[in-house]
């Protein structure tokens, strides 16, 4: 498995982003992909590159042929053990809840400690 098609090698934001992308022009599985236009494929990664959200973390996602896009989406199925889209979105956007609400504990305790030094 390449970095490229490694799950492990995206952030939960970046793979439910993905997600809602695949989603949103009804990729609903595998086949989906292989047989979505290339019109469709390249809108789909030109979203997923192009969002701000990715630009935010300043990453570069260097997935560009259908071929790499099928073969992360397959990758990612057999990560989280689902069989369609949706189930992948619903176990990842859980995943990246739980992601922000860890984040914004830590914040409140980093600012609970610094009205204490105060």
């Amino acid at each position: 498995m390449s970095v490229l098609t490694n799950p492990s090698s995206y952030s939960p934001r970046e793979v439910l982003l993905l997600v809602q992308l695949l989603h949103t022009h009804t990729i609903l599985d595998p086949q989906g992909i292989t047989s979505a236009s290339d019109e469709t494929i390249q809108k789909v990664l030109n979203e997923w590159k192009n969002h701000a959200s990715v630009k935010m973390e300043q990453r570069v996602i260097k997935v560009n042929t259908r071929l790499q896009l099928k073969e992360l989406y397959e990758n990612l199925l057999k990560k989280y053990e689902v069989d369609s889209t949706v189930d992948l979105a619903n176990i990842i956007f859980y995943s990246r809840l739980e992601e922000l609400e860890n984040k914004i504990q830590d914040y409140k305790k980093e600012f609970q400690e610094t009205l204490e030094e105060q």
